[in-house]
Parts: structure tokens; C-alpha cells; sequence
């Protein structure tokens, strides 16, 4: 936590000890598949919602992932702290993960490791990695047309399950708001969040 005073604005970011560390290896990609749906949509807002719900309360939402953190961050104007906390609350518990996303989504990753075959760089990097840790390491593996046209749904989900939940995650925060106000409003939106058993 880190307090600001000249600008009412509050950024969270929650980063889970997961990334592209953790996909399985058979289904390496899966990792970049999930974080790049979980702002497509989610039980109650289509993505367009959340475009429109982020833009009329001035705040910024991404996604995105490493090696080893798969981080969900939250720009907010402070004033709108407990609604984007809602958006980002909807956004990391209740992603939709609707099948045509993920087909478009799909779509865009494998067009993706095709253009990177096309260049010497994306070969050099998508064959060096391999050889360097070792194909069946969590750092060695590359996702592929095969590994990531195998990944389903229910993939998707489990990853989610397993990896983005309470117990495997940590929370930074900047902002003009004490932190006993912080608290409180993350407490509001996340505190009835279980880890699973």
C-alpha cells in the first residue's frame, strides 16, 4: 500500500502466483487463453457492458500475465472506488468465458503463433526456450496450434479454480484514501471470497 495526495485516484492490482509457469503440459497457452477471456464478458455483463461500465465510471481495467503472475489491475477515479471494485470483483470471480469468445480468442492466438513462425525472431524464440530448459519444464514449454486448438471451456475453468483465488494471491494498492478506507472498500467487494477446499 502507497498513499497518494494530489490525485483522487486509486489503483489496485491483484497478482496470483500462477502465469504461463503453470500450464499444463499438454495444454501450454492455457494460461494466456484464460487471462486474455476473463474481460471478455462475465455472468452478467457482455464485454461491451464492461467497456461501457468502465468508460462511465472512469476507470481502466487489464489482464495479463507473465511466468509466474497472472495479475488482474484496476486504475479507478477514487470517488467511483466501490463500483470499479464491483466491475473488477465481476471481471476475476465471474468471467462468462462464453464459447464464442473463446473460439474468437482461439482464433487470434493461433493466427498469432503462425505470423511469429514467419519471422526468424519467433522461431529463434519459440525453438531456443525449449532447448534451453527443456520441453516438459514449466519454463521450457511454447504453446502451439495443437496445445492451444486442445483447450477447452472447462479448461478455462479450472485454471481459474486452481490458480486465481484468495489463498494464491496478493493485493497492491495506491491511493489518495487511507488505508483503513482501502480496506474497507476491498472488504466490500472481495471479503466473502473462499479459497476452495
Amino acid at each position: 500500500y502507497a498513499r497518494r495526495t494530489a490525485v483522487p485516484a486509486t489503483y489496485v492490482a491483484m497478482s496470483f502466483n500462477a502465469g504461463s509457469a503453470a500450464d499444463p503440459v499438454d495444454k501450454r497457452g492455457l494460461e494466456g487463453l484464460t487471462m486474455a477471456l476473463f474481460d471478455e464478458g462475465t455472468a452478467k455483463l457482455t464485454g461491451q457492458d464492461l467497456a461501457e461500465a468502465s468508460e462511465r465510471l472512469g476507470a481502466n481495467l487489464s489482464v495479463g500475465g507473465g511466468d509466474d503472475r497472472s495479475t488482474f489491475t484496476l486504475s479507478a477515479l477514487t470517488a467511483n472506488l466501490a463500483p470499479s471494485l464491483d466491475l473488477l470483483r465481476q471481471v476475476m470471480r465471474e468471467p462468462a468465458f462464453n464459447p464464442a469468445d473463446l473460439e474468437r480468442v482461439r482464433t487470434q492466438t493461433i493466427t498469432g503463433i503462425r505470423q511469429a513462425m514467419r519471422s526468424p525472431q519467433g522461431i529463434a524464440q519459440r525453438t531456443l526456450t525449449p532447448e534451453l530448459f527443456g520441453a516438459d519444464s514449466a519454463y521450457g514449454g511454447v504453446s502451439t496450434i495443437a496445445s492451444v486448438s486442445g483447450i477447452t471451456r472447462d479448461d478455462l475453468i479450472a485454471f481459474k479454480d486452481s490458480w486465481i483465488r484468495p489463498d494464491n494471491g496478493e493485493v497492491f494498492v495506491i491511493s489518495d484514501k487511507p488505508l483503513a478506507d482501502i480496506v474497507k472498500e476491498l472488504n466490500a467487494a472481495f471479503g466473502d471470497w473462499k479459497a476452495p477446499k
